[in-house]
Order: structure tokens, then C-alpha cells, then sequence
């Protein structure tokens, strides 16, 4: 089973290194200060925050906590390794009862896809 950590940027370089040599599978950057289903502007320095981890693990860096439109996850696909969304789904599905819950969570999931696939990666 791996361990995944959230970081947060305002660590120091030493503290995000030993935490990035206790984690497995990946390490997780929020992209937003808010807690998860936090809906606002992504941080302003998300990318830079990812290429620092990049400096530190070979481990794929995940961006999640606040994304939840199309347009921010083209723009974290474009840099990172994984673009995570969990409460938009939870919210898509609470505010449409029944098998609507089901199918706005399917529409999500298809926006969200889309602006994945045009993201244009902003490093090599």
C-alpha cells in the first residue's frame, strides 16, 4: 500500500525532503490554502511548487484540494503529474437527486476529462 502526503508550499525544502523519502506512490500538492471542497483560484504559485518538488522525488507530484472546473484542471494538467478531484463529484452528486446525482457526476467527469486533454504541458 502507498503512502501519499500532502505538502504544503510554505515548507522548508529540508522538511518537504524528508517527507517526500517517507512517501510512496505519490505526493499530493494542494492547490489551493482552503481546506478540500474549497472552491476559489488555484494558488498562485502552484506551478513553481511543483517543480520544486520535481527537485526533490522522482515520485509523481498530484495537484488536487480546490480543483473542480474544467479550466483549473487544464491548467494543473499542464504541469503536474495527476489533477485530483473528490468534493466536485461529492457536490454534483448531492445537489441532483437520484440517478440525476449519478449522471451530473458523469458529466463532470467528462468536462473535467476534456480540459485535461487540452492541457499543454508547460514542462519537458
Amino acid at each position: 500500500m502507498d503512502t501519499v502526503f500532502v505538502v504544503a508550499s510554505s515548507a522548508t525544502d529540508q522538511h518537504l525532503t524528508r517527507v517526500c523519502a517517507a512517501a510512496s506512490g505519490m505526493v499530493y500538492a494542494p492547490a489551493t490554502a482552503g481546506t478540500t471542497g474549497s472552491q476559489g483560484p488555484l494558488h498562485p504559485g502552484l506551478n513553481t511548487f511543483v517543480d520544486r518538488l520535481r527537485t526533490l522525488t522522482l515520485l509523481p507530484v498530484g495537484v488536487g484540494i480546490g480543483v473542480s472546473t474544467p479550466e483549473q484542471a487544464a491548467i494543473v494538467g499542464s504541469y503536474a503529474d495527476a489533477v485530483i478531484v473528490g468534493s466536485a463529484f461529492i457536490h454534483a452528486i448531492e445537489t441532483s437527486p437520484g440517478s440525476a446525482g449519478a449522471l451530473q457526476a458523469a458529466l463532470l467527469a467528462q468536462c473535467l476529462a476534456d480540459g485535461v486533454r487540452r492541457a499543454v504541458p508547460t514542462t519537458a
